[in-house]
C-alpha cells in the first residue's frame, strides 16, 4: 500500500524535501508532491489490469516517457521528467514517473471561464497541437517503446488496441453491434452491420503510415498559457496509450468529450479544425463511432442525452454533415 511517507522519500531522489503530499487521483494513482515553491507530480500504474506484481508495471513507465521524448524530439512541449524508476527499487517499491509541474491551467478549467471568442482560440491551439503529434509517423503500429516507434508489428494473436488494426476495429465494432442487437430494430441492426463491415476497407489507409496517436485523448489532458495575444500549449499529460496507428482515434475522443461539454451552438468542431489544419473525412468518423461502447460516452451531456442505443445509431446513421453529427441527439431523433 503507498503512505504519503513513502511518497514523500521520492523526492529525495533529487536532493528535495518534500513538505506536503497530495493524492490526485485514483486509478492509475497520480499524487502531488510540494517542495518549497516547487510543485512535482508522481505517476504509479496501479490500475486493476495491471495485475498484483507492482514490478511488471515497468514497461508503463519507459513507454510514457518515450512518448513524451518522441514528442519533444519533434518540437512540441511535453512535460519536464525528473526521475524514472522502471524497476522497485525506490521508496515506493514500484516503478514510476515523475515530472515537474507544467505551466498553465488544463483545457477544461479555461474553457469553463472563456466566452465564445477566447474559447474558440483554445480549440484552434488544441487543433494545432493534435495536428503535430499526428504528423510524425512510424514504420509499424503498436506503443511507442523507442525512438523509432515499434521494431516490429504488433502480434496478430495477441491483444491490440484498436487503433493498431483496422481489421480489429472492425471486430470491436461487431462485438458492440451483437451487444446492441437486443436493443434495436432489425432494420437498424441490418445497416449497422453493413457499416460494420466495411470498417477495415474504408479505413485501412488511416492505418498507414502508422501516426502518432494518444490513444485516450481527453480535454484536461492538455494545458496551456496565453502570451501576448496567443494560447501555447506547454505539454499534454498521460501518454499510458500513446501508440503509433490510426491517429484518427485522438479526434474521436476529444470531439465525443467536447460535444457532451460544450453548447452546440458556437459550432465548436470549426475552431478545432481550423487549428488541424484539414476537415476529417466524415465517413471515416462515423465508422469509428460503430465500434465506440457506450460508457465511452460519459454520464449523458449536451450531445448524446438518451441512453436508448436505437437513437443513437439511428443519429449516426443519418448525419451527413458535422452539424447533423453534433446536433443533441434527441432533437435530431424526433425529426
Amino acid at each position: 500500500m503507498l503512505t504519503h511517507n513513502h511518497i514523500a522519500d521520492i523526492l529525495l531522489l533529487i536532493d528535495r524535501h518534500t513538505d506536503r503530499v497530495e493524492l490526485i487521483k485514483h486509478g492509475n494513482d497520480v499524487f502531488r508532491l510540494v517542495s518549497n515553491t516547487e510543485s512535482f507530480f508522481l505517476k504509479t500504474y496501479t490500475k486493476d489490469w495491471y495485475g498484483s506484481d507492482p514490478a511488471s508495471t515497468g514497461f508503463q513507465a519507459i513507454h510514457e516517457n518515450m512518448a513524451w521524448t518522441i514528442l519533444a524530439k519533434h518540437g512540441l512541449s511535453v512535460p519536464e521528467i525528473v526521475y524514472i524508476s522502471s524497476d522497485s527499487n525506490n521508496p515506493i517499491a514500484r516503478p514510476f514517473i515523475l515530472t515537474r509541474e507544467l505551466k498553465g491551467r488544463p483545457l477544461t478549467e479555461l474553457m469553463s471561464e472563456a466566452n465564445r471568442e477566447e474559447q474558440s482560440a483554445l480549440l484552434i491551439a488544441i487543433g494545432d497541437t493534435i495536428r503535430k503529434m499526428h504528423e510524425i509517423n512510424f514504420a509499424f503500429a503498436g506503443y511507442l517503446s523507442t525512438l523509432s516507434g515499434p521494431m516490429e508489428p504488433p502480434d496478430a494473436n495477441g491483444w491490440q488496441h484498436r487503433c493498431w488494426s483496422a481489421t480489429v476495429r472492425e471486430t470491436n465494432a461487431t462485438n458492440q453491434l451483437q451487444a446492441d442487437e437486443p436493443h434495436l430494430t432489425q432494420g437498424t441492426y441490418r445497416e449497422v452491420k453493413q457499416l460494420c463491415a466495411q470498417i477495415s476497407t474504408y479505413l485501412a489507409t488511416a492505418y498507414q503510415p502508422p501516426r502518432f496517436t494518444h490513444g485516450d485523448c481527453h480535454a484536461h489532458q492538455f494545458f496551456l498559457v496565453r502570451q501576448q495575444s496567443t494560447w501555447h500549449v506547454t505539454g499534454i499529460l498521460d501518454m499510458e496509450v500513446a501508440s503509433a496507428g490510426d491517429c484518427g482515434e485522438d479526434l474521436l475522443k476529444i470531439c465525443i468529450e467536447l460535444a457532451q461539454t460544450l453548447d452546440y451552438d458556437t459550432f465548436w468542431w470549426k475552431s478545432l479544425f481550423a487549428g488541424y489544419g484539414s476537415i476529417p473525412d466524415l465517413e471515416a468518423f462515423r465508422l469509428r463511432l460503430l465500434g465506440v461502447a457506450p460508457i465511452e460516452y460519459g454520464n449523458l451531456g449536451k450531445w448524446i442525452r438518451s441512453g436508448d442505443r436505437e437513437v443513437v445509431l439511428q443519429h449516426f446513421l443519418r448525419a451527413r454533415d458535422w452539424s447533423m453529427l453534433f446536433a443533441p441527439i434527441e432533437s435530431l431523433a424526433t425529426q
